[in-house]
């Protein structure tokens, strides 16, 4: 049993702490760089959350309408959602707090 929506938000964070993105290698790109690269990971990440409760709530309406889904599938797709979107919101929980962070800091 593959939990592809867990799986895809986990390989979304991947690159963050896989080391290519350490300081010392996002230190010499150019800042405009960097900020897009980052744009482009949440952005990714936050379409692959969106498009894992699209799926669940087309299968809930495939289900509601008599399809051939089964419950045990429905169950499944619909924590996978779930799990997908809290994990996003403890993601941007973090951000939000290592942003406030940066700006105590004093120069």
């Amino acid at each position: 049993m593959s939990i592809s929506g867990v799986n895809s938000a986990i390989a979304t964070i991947g690159p963050i702490t896989s080391g290519e993105n350490t300081p010392q290698k996002v230190g010499n790109q150019k800042s405009s760089d960097a900020i897009n690269e980052f744009s482009n990971l949440i952005k990714d990440g936050v379409n692959k959350v969106s498009d894992s409760i699209k799926e669940y709530e087309t299968m809930a309406g495939d289900f509601a309408d008599g399809k051939n889904v089964s419950v045990h599938e429905l169950v499944i797709k619909g924590e996978q959602a779930d799990i997908s979107l809290r994990l996003m919101s403890a993601v941007k929980t973090k951000v939000i707090d290592a942003y406030n962070e940066i700006m105590r800091m004093q120069v």
